[in-house]
């Protein structure tokens, strides 16, 4: 419609694995194709596995023959600067998702004959992920922006140089306000600096009823770190992070917080073709 897919998978990423298959091709029709052309595809983002228990990681390490004599790596699961604007991406953030579950007794309970009479789950995960982040979206977990690189002075340049918009990111997003008004620093929040975002929340209360305590709530988070972190220990000081909170709480219920899957941050050498 009016020049644009719309649909699952439009944007990720059915439509940019489409979009490099149709210019791979073209450029072969026109008889210009000097290098031979692999894809490798992989479907298994959103089947809710962990990274270990995905097969293509194994499937890759397997057969790295696929990639001896190769002159180039393309990826095509990103994003553009805005809706008209390519770009070439030369580095990813890592990622960590983690789950922390909080549960208490042997069954839900009613607000009406037992609230205020015992620690509620729920309020001892919202407040562990409220101490995750302050009111500007900053990492309040110590150490969690620790060992983060500095940009160079060829880096910042090339930020400088990028042609966003702040106005036209803001509206398309339908938000009043970012970060900053200053580009370079919003490019800077979304690409080259750590930050923990909370994606959902959920309880025993399956159907979403007023006047029930659930009785176990899992809180599930996003903490995405840059070059030089480590994701080892980025994990162990969330997890530090958690207990002393809960521990100060002095919360009867139980914790535990299980990560899920960590993916490595990567970023390409400009200097080398």
């Amino acid at each position: 419609r009016d020049g644009y897919l719309y649909g699952r998978g439009a944007s990720d990423n059915k439509g940019p694995i489409l979009a490099a298959a149709l210019a791979a091709r073209a450029v072969q029709q026109r008889g210009e194709l000097e290098t031979d052309v692999v894809f490798i595809i992989e479907g298994e983002e959103e089947s809710g596995l962990s990274l270990p228990q995905r097969g293509f990681p194994a499937v890759v390490e397997a057969n790295l023959h696929w990639f001896r004599g190769c002159r180039g790596i393309l990826i095509c699961n990103n994003y553009w600067i805005d809706d008209a604007t390519p770009c070439l991406t030369y580095g990813m953030r890592g990622v960590i998702d983690a789950e922390i579950w909080v549960s208490g007794g042997r069954k839900d309970l009613h607000s009406g004959v037992d609230g205020g009479a015992v620690d509620e789950p729920m309020s001892d995960v919202v407040a562990l992920l409220g101490s995750l982040r302050g009111e500007k979206g900053n990492v309040l977990v110590p150490g969690l922006t620790a060992r983060v690189r500095v940009a160079d002075a060829a880096e910042e340049k090339r930020l400088a140089e990028v042609a966003f918009s702040v106005d036209c990111y803001r509206d398309s997003l339908g938000v009043a306000k970012v970060v900053s008004d200053k580009s370079e620093e919003v490019l800077r929040a979304r690409w080259s600096e750590p930050c923990i975002s909370v994606s959902s929340i959920e309880s025993t209360n399956k159907a979403r009823v007023f006047r029930k305590i659930p009785n176990a709530v899992v809180g599930r988070l996003s903490l995405h770190y840059v070059p030089d972190q480590d994701g080892a220990e980025l994990e162990l000081l969330l997890k530090a992070h958690l207990a002393k909170v809960f521990h100060e709480r002095g919360s009867s219920n139980k914790l535990r917080v299980l990560v899920k899957q960590t993916s490595a941050w990567w970023v390409g050498d400009l200097q080398k073709p």
